[in-house]
């Protein structure tokens, strides 16, 4: 009887002559600990807890963190997808919205947190109701308001002005919304501190009247605005993070408008913090307002090698700048405060030419192919990561790329080796070691180098206890997503002055 309890971390254990009575703690903790708690569970698990007690329903009717997806109320059968029932499913969605709102209503209490996802085929037909959740969300005071409503047509949902009165909101998320409307009205976030807008339509002018009716912004993340495509970020006195994405979302998707910004302007003195995503043509950029600028970070921009030497030099302060997927073939820079280098995965770089007397840590990760030329401060030290495709390449030649990278006059502080097989083919390669392959070539397969191998174990991602696997072809259909592990011996070693 005692080992059933001996586990238990949320309870304590009153023990009588006669009985053992579980004691339970968590429910005689105060009400906002609970809160919290309830936040880190998913909106269906936060929902059961309301069976466990009639204090307990009363904690989950008080929750302050309102979340509503659609897509809870959408079956997974193929069968059951068609028009008909999704009509049937989002009238199910309304009535559970309306429902938990009026029991939060009735709690009196104000509202931390209100997410509202769904998909519609007619935005007019439920706008009636997402006014009317907007405003009962604006009356309880919400401090974290995302509105998130993908529609199928061309029409997108237009928010009700009532969304522009939220005073006391510190977080806005608009996704899908048509805002081109709203500059007419009055905006009153006085308190907004972070605003993301995700495949809107707004133009240029509705777009500087919400930015500068915001005093206390700090954090600001576009993705893929409409009708925007020269961006102009200013009158933003506390604006810190910016971060601008020109692809669009999965949820939005539109070819005809993918990449259509033109130009950037960035005048914001106080911006710490700066990220352009998925610039695939060339566009004009003008960051001179940004001199205490100190992380900056370009992930798959097409820019030239001159126009990135012109751009970091007007950034001063810069002391870290990221590299990822851009197309470079050369990465040429010059500053006085750069202290972190990051270039990653860019396929076409063959030159890297660093005079950053201060750089401390260069991270190098690239695929198949380093650059043919680097140079850069010998004090700085390395972080090398090598992504190989056992299916593409040859296990010695890119075992004689990681020597060149070895070789140069700089300290590696951490090599790391990414290699990509397929269970099939490894276990195909292992088994069936032919010496004929390697005929007429200089240097030989990777395979042939294997003494020998057997597999050790396997650890599914969500459990960290190990599986032992007795026949990998066998078995690998019914594995769960995991790692397999393996034990090698090879032979190569005294092959490598060959390479």
């Amino acid at each position: 009887m005692m080992a059933k309890y001996m586990n238990m971390n949320v309870s304590d254990l009153k023990i009588t002559e006669d009985q053992i009575v579980v004691m339970d703690r968590i429910s005689e903790l105060p009400d906002v600990i609970i809160h919290h708690i309830m936040s880190y569970l998913s909106t269906l698990e936060a929902t059961q807890t309301c069976v466990l007690s009639k204090r307990w329903n009363h904690l989950q009717t008080s929750f302050p963190i309102l979340d509503f997806d659609l897509i809870y109320f959408e079956e997974k059968d193929l069968e059951t997808r068609r028009k008909k029932r999704k009509i049937y499913n989002i009238n199910k969605f309304i009535q559970f919205v309306d429902a938990s709102l009026l029991r939060f209503c009735e709690a009196k209490v104000s509202m931390q947190k209100f997410r509202l996802s769904m998909k519609v085929y007619d935005a007019e037909r439920v706008a009636s109701h997402l006014e009317k959740w907007i405003e009962l969300a604006v009356a309880n005071e919400v401090k974290e308001l995302d509105l998130n409503v993908e529609t199928i047509g061309d029409r997108r949902y237009s928010p009700p002005e009532t969304i522009f009165s939220a005073e006391f909101v510190t977080t806005l998320k608009l996704g899908g919304c048509n805002l081109e409307q709203f500059s007419a009205y009055t905006i009153r976030f006085h308190f907004l501190k972070k605003l993301v807008l995700n495949a809107v339509h707004i133009d240029e002018q509705a777009f500087q009247k919400f930015i500068s009716e915001c005093p206390l912004l700090e954090d600001l993340f576009l993705s893929l605005c409409w009708h925007c495509k020269c961006i102009s970020v200013s009158h933003a006195p506390k604006l810190k993070i910016l971060t601008v994405n020109a692809s669009p979302s999965s949820n939005f998707c539109d070819d005809n408008l993918f990449g259509e910004v033109e130009s950037i302007e960035i005048v914001v003195p106080s911006l710490q913090q700066c990220t352009l995503i998925d610039f695939h043509r060339s566009f004009v950029i003008d960051m001179v307002g940004c001199a205490d600028l100190k992380y900056f970070n370009l992930t798959s921009v097409k820019i030239l090698v001159q126009k990135l030497h012109n751009l970091i030099s007007k950034l001063p302060l810069l002391e870290k700048l990221i590299l990822k997927d851009c197309v470079l073939e050369r990465v040429s820079l010059s500053s006085n405060r750069l202290k972190e280098l990051q270039i990653i995965c860019c396929p076409r770089l063959k030159v890297i030419d660093i005079n950053v007397p201060s750089l401390l840590t260069i991270s190098y990760e690239f695929y198949a192919n380093p650059a043919h030329s680097i140079n850069v401060p010998h004090q700085c030290s390395w972080k090398v990561r090598f992504s190989f495709d056992c299916q593409r390449y040859r296990f010695l030649i890119w075992l004689d790329r990681i020597k060149k990278i070895l070789e140069l006059p700089h300290q590696i502080e951490e090599l790391s080796i990414s290699i990509s097989i397929r269970y099939p083919w490894l276990y195909e390669k292992m088994m069936k070691r032919d010496a004929k392959c390697c005929n007429g070539h200089g240097i030989k397969y990777w395979h042939n180098y294997l003494k020998d191998f057997k597999i050790e174990s396997f650890i599914p991602l969500n459990d960290p206890k190990p599986l032992h696997i007795d026949n990998l072809m066998v078995e690998l259909p019914n594995l769960p997503p995991g790692t397999i592990r393996f034990r090698l011996d090879w032979c190569f070693f005294e092959h490598i002055d060959e390479v």
